[in-house]
């Protein structure tokens, strides 16, 4: 039986403490995962990398639980946190687990990792083609592409919305020019 992935809505800026209580409460149960993205910044004139959280005040857990024996889990332990606020369903369902859809895109675009690292590129007239990184064959995704700061902002429909968040993005030539 494979894992389930389960979201959880816990308080902005302690998603790794909230990850550490979850780990804590579940044992051997269930694991944690605080996914991030890395970004360029410059400071002073230097360009550095940085991680930041893709989706700020959640963690998804991952259990082989099943999905109403984990909400009742849950549920205990939000009781006792200050952390931890609520599980995320899908509408008005009490479908808390991730779909294969959902689960699908974030394995894809994070390839399994905590950490979605930052594209390389090219500019071909107004438009972006990956040559290495998560988004390449994804370009359709990217929404904005900032050169300067070395961004793109990019939509994934999400547990049923559309989220837009920044990546990192390299571009290393603009209409064949170096």
């Amino acid at each position: 039986m494979g894992k389930n992935w389960y979201a959880l809505f816990v308080k902005s800026g302690q998603e790794a403490r909230a990850a550490e209580e979850i780990k804590s409460y579940f044992f051997d149960k269930a694991e944690t995962r605080v996914l991030s993205v890395e970004t360029y910044f410059r400071k002073h004139g230097i360009v550095k990398k940085e991680k930041n959280v893709v989706f700020p005040g959640y963690v998804f857990a991952l259990s082989e639980l099943e999905n109403e024996m984990f909400i009742i889990q849950c549920k205990n332990l939000i009781s006792c946190s200050d952390l931890l606020y609520k599980i995320l369903y899908y509408g008005d369902t009490r479908q808390a687990a991730l779909n294969e859809r959902d689960v699908g895109l974030l394995e894809k675009i994070w390839l399994g990792r905590d950490c979605l690292e930052a594209s390389v590129g090219i500019m071909e007239g107004d438009k972006v083609k990956i040559m290495e990184g998560p988004f390449v064959g994804r370009e359709s995704m990217i929404r904005k592409v900032n050169r300067h700061k070395r961004q793109a902002v990019v939509e994934i429909d999400f547990m049923g919305e559309v989220r837009s968040i920044e990546i990192g993005l390299d571009i290393i030539r603009k209409d064949g020019n170096e």
